[in-house]
């Protein structure tokens, strides 16, 4: 039976001369049910990759014929050239798979023949790994593989394969790319098996002779991977030798494949008809067909054991990718030779060892209607000194956050990993005698390649990493970093860095020094390093050490280079002189976990606007990741813009985890700069209400408040409520007093509810409220001005009273609103209080809210929002929430608090009643 194609003559000789005729027919009959699958080279998930075909296996024989020297082939034996030609065969027989092909692999079809000795998993488990990566694919990623750097992954839908459509099958296929090395090694030992099914049972290969398909699998396998890591594969044969296995040089079989599949380089790998037929989304696959294009042939120059790559590129683009073509095969070459070296010393080798081109003949240079050098960005030494001072300004402590930002990463990402010993942490000192900051963690550390990569690189960021990305999720590990730019803030402290580091993964400690002017970094080995990191900088900057003691009188510690982390773990200390800094960290405390998981963010901590707290300080605290961000955060894009209709004070502060750094920070890290969607919000809001709520059950005596918190609620005879939307609502039509007032509002709460409304209002038609400033009090748009009068109570009231009564005459107030206004004027006309502003008016209901919360309020105070001072009626009026366990736990951790507040008040004032 012949073989679907022609293989060279020299080969088909050896394979074909020997006695055992048997082989070949075996050989034949193996290959020959791929034959309609080679030539239709249709590659289902591939649509715009080069030809994988059967043309293209034609080549890869020919060029391995031309690389195996005379005298090597006389050692060939007939097994070695059999297997050769399973394993070009077999190489990218993965390419060519179809989709009911694909979902068998998931399924599991080829699961049975699992390689331990590569640690091989399973195909669902591979997938599912790939499903994760796909979420961490930069604009990069996703132009060469969609052609579209703003595509939204869509995981394909395996169920329904009818479904899936072209970004469906090039998300797939790059999935296949990546494994089809392994894939052809599973062919090689299970069988094709998708639509049309080629199972070795059948005719019963699998059982004449296995361990050649293995050992084709093997050399296929081998094109993907170093070739080394396949000796504990090869020594698994029970073989005593590493140079052959059942008579094939398995290895140096790898050399010829490897070497020939990446010399297929030249035009007749692709057809220029596709380039200006077919539009090719993908940049990656339009640069390979033309880089294939331009190479117009290979002269192999036995005289000189050299390959000549010839080439015509028209721009610089198709020359660069030459010039790196042909230095990556001259790579694969020597690496190629060096281990058939170590293998078979000079028994088996290459016909060549040099790789050359054209293009870098002087004559053809002269040729160019282009510079032929790839040029790019470069960093600037001077570009980085110019941009500290506009992103951090002259404030050192800046320099301190980020050094101990990136202590605090080291420290997480081993957190997990060390049982026996004291967990990491970071000490961070000052020592003013000696002018010097030094800041140690017991971390990680850093390897070189970490050193040079991420380190010492401007604008590279670790969090980039995709291995990084997974050891995230799958730990739970996060860092802090995000831009790979607050390196230059260590340089507001002092010109000169010197850093000393061990990474846990075993590599030598290193120590070297930096400064923004070095040309060259020297990094010497030191073996007596602790594992982590630590940093020294000699604060030599004119004023940072006077800037550093001074933040030790700031009582703010947000602000100090001592005050930016407030997270639990791990542990920060610091030192001046060494004399311990008290760090007081009281108010992680308050902080309460948002029960909403943010997919976005992660875990979500927030602390609501205590009512019982005096110094009514209600800037709301950002931080992200543990670190201090800003307590003025932009509001229009760090909450909901019309929370305030239902909650009245300041947006809570927050603590965001921000897993995935995708809180839009800027460079600075000192504010929100961009929009973003909170997927959080809705969740926020209601917890926050409902924390509202909680607090206002736990209040029993309000005469001993600070009076500007009583301008966010109404009072009547013997209740209170909220002022927000839904009260509005309910409250429609009921007369309101607002008064600005100028007296405490425990006298003011005495007169006016125990004479006023004990006197007037039993039936609670009235509603009072005070505000601090008369300009803001139709800043809620709660309600329409009907009367507005300034009264100086200094004076005498009959003096003005006729204007009063003109004013209203004229205004045609209501009968109902001058009876109420006189009875009113009449009682504090009376008494010594003093009020400079008051007014009256009808509460209305203001329509123009942005989220509607009434369902949460009416699930708890059931249309009824007007709350009763005594705390045993109210516990009988709003059963709901003191059921609600959660609400009832709340409300009982705030009387705790209320009745502290309420014993401190009373011995400071206990003449108050």
């Amino acid at each position: 039976m012949p073989l679907p194609f022609n293989i060279p003559k020299r080969l088909n000789d050896k394979l074909e001369s020997e006695n055992n005729t048997s082989f070949a027919n075996k050989v034949e009959t193996f290959i020959e049910p791929y034959n309609s699958i080679l030539r239709n080279n249709n590659m289902y998930f591939f649509p715009e990759y080069t030809d994988h075909g059967i043309n293209h296996i034609k080549r890869v024989l020919e060029i391995i014929n031309t690389l195996i020297p005379e005298e090597i082939y006389l050692k060939l034996t007939q097994e070695d050239i059999g297997v050769i030609i399973l394993s070009v065969v077999l190489h990218d027989i993965g390419m060519q798979t179809s989709a009911v092909m694909f979902k068998n692999m998931i399924d599991g079809v080829y699961d049975i023949v699992r390689k331990p000795e590569f640690r091989d998993k399973k195909w669902k488990e591979l997938w599912e790994d790939y499903l994760k990566e796909s979420y961490y694919w930069d604009k990069e990623k996703k132009i060469n593989i969609f052609g579209d750097e703003n595509h939204t992954i869509i995981h394909p839908n395996l169920n329904d394969l009818q479904s899936l459509d072209e970004y469906d099958k090039k998300f797939i296929g790059e999935f296949i790319r990546k494994h089809h090395c392994r894939l052809a090694h599973d062919i090689a030992l299970k069988g094709y098996i998708g639509e049309i099914s080629i199972r070795y049972e059948q005719n019963n290969i699998h059982d004449i002779f296995p361990k050649y398909l293995d050992l084709a699998g093997l050399v296929a396998r081998s094109h993907g991977t170093d070739i080394r890591k396949t000796y504990p594969y090869i020594e698994k044969t029970g073989t005593s030798s590493r140079r052959q296995q059942y008579g094939v040089h398995t290895i140096y079989l790898m050399a010829l494949i490897r070497i020939a599949d990446y010399l297929d380089v030249d035009n007749r790998r692709t057809d220029a008809t596709i380039l200006e037929t077919k539009k090719m989304y993908s940049p990656f696959s339009r640069i390979e067909h033309e880089a294939h294009l331009t190479i117009i042939n290979i002269d192999y120059l036995k005289n000189i054991k050299s390959i000549r790559i010839n080439a015509n590129p028209t721009n610089v683009r198709e020359h660069v990718k030459v010039i790196r073509l042909v230095e990556d095969i001259q790579n694969e070459l020597d690496k190629t030779l060096a281990v058939l070296g170590e293998i078979y010393d000079n028994d088996f080798f290459l016909q060549y060892r040099r790789v050359v081109t054209n293009i870098t003949d002087e004559k053809f240079e002269n040729d160019y209607g282009y510079v032929p050098k790839q040029f790019s960005y470069k960093y600037s030494i001077k570009l980085s000194k110019l941009l500290i001072k506009p992103l951090y300004g002259d404030n050192p402590s800046f320099g301190v956050r980020e050094i101990v930002q990136n202590a605090v990463d080291s420290c997480r990402e081993c957190m997990n990993d060390i049982t026996n010993e004291e967990k990491p942490y970071v000490v961070v000192k000052l020592d003013t005698k000696k002018n010097l900051l030094t800041v140690k963690d017991t971390g990680k550390g850093m390897t070189l390649e970490e050193i040079e990569n991420y380190f010492l690189t401007i604008g590279s960021s670790y969090n980039d990493n995709i291995n990084w990305k997974q050891i995230r999720d799958n730990e739970g590990i996060y860092r802090t970093g995000r831009f790979g730019i607050g390196f230059l803030a260590y340089f507001l402290l002092g010109e000169k860095i010197t850093v000393f580091t061990r990474s846990r993964k075993g590599e030598s400690g290193y120590r070297f020094e930096i400064s923004l002017s070095d040309i060259f970094i020297e990094i010497k080995k030191e073996d007596n390093l602790d594992f982590g990191t630590t940093i020294e900088i000699l604060c030599d900057r004119d004023g940072c050490m006077r800037n550093l003691l001074d933040d030790l009188e700031n009582k703010k510690t947000y602000y100090t280079w001592y005050g930016w982390f407030v997270d639990q773990e791990p542990i920060v200390r610091y030192y001046c002189d060494e004399k311990k800094i008290i760090i007081y960290k009281k108010d992680w405390k308050e902080y309460r976990k948002l029960t909403y998981n943010s997919k976005q963010f992660g875990e979500i901590r927030y602390k609501t606007i205590n009512i019982f707290d005096d110094k009514h300080n209600f800037k709301p605290i950002l931080c992200c990741s543990g670190f201090y961000i800003t307590s003025n955060p932009n509001k229009k894009k760090f909450s909901l813009p019309f929370v305030s209709n239902y909650y009245p004070f300041e947006f809570p502060s927050l603590q965001i985890a921000d897993n995935y750094n995708i809180l839009p920070l800027n460079l600075n890290r000192t504010n929100i700069d961009g929009d973003v969607e909170y997927d959080f919000e809705l969740e926020l809001v209601e917890e926050v209400c409902k924390d509202l709520i909680c607090q206002l059950f736990a209040v029993d005596d309000w005469r001993f408040f600070y009076h500007s918190i009583y301008r966010y609620f109404y009072f009547g005879w013997n209740n209170f409520t909220i002022i927000n939307n839904y009260t509005n609502r309910l409250l429609k039509g009921k007369i309101l007093f607002t008064f600005d007032s100028t007296c405490s509002f425990s006298d003011f709460f005495e007169e006016l509810m125990n004479e006023w409304y004990s006197c007037f209002d039993k039936f609670q038609e009235c509603l009072f409220t005070v505000r601090d400033n008369w300009n803001n009090i139709d800043q809620y748009g709660l309600r329409s001005r009907v009367f507005y009068r300034h009264v100086d109570f200094n004076k005498n009231l009959f003096n003005c009273s006729l204007s009063y009564k003109d004013y209203l005459i004229e205004k045609e107030l209501p009968e109902k609103h001058k009876f109420y206004l006189q009875k009113f004027i009449d009682l504090i006309s009376s008494n010594p209080l003093r009020f400079s502003v008051f007014e009256i008016s009808e509460i209305r209901e203001d329509h123009n809210y942005f989220i509607n919360l009434d369902f949460l309020f009416n699930q708890y105070l059931k249309g009824n929002p007007m709350i009763p001072f005594n705390s045993i009626e109210r516990s009988q009026k709003y059963k709901t929430i003191y059921n609600d366990k959660t609400l009832s736990k709340w409300i009982n951790d705030y009387r705790i608090k209320f009745e502290k507040l309420m014993k401190l008040k009373k011995s400071k004032f206990p003449n108050k009643r």
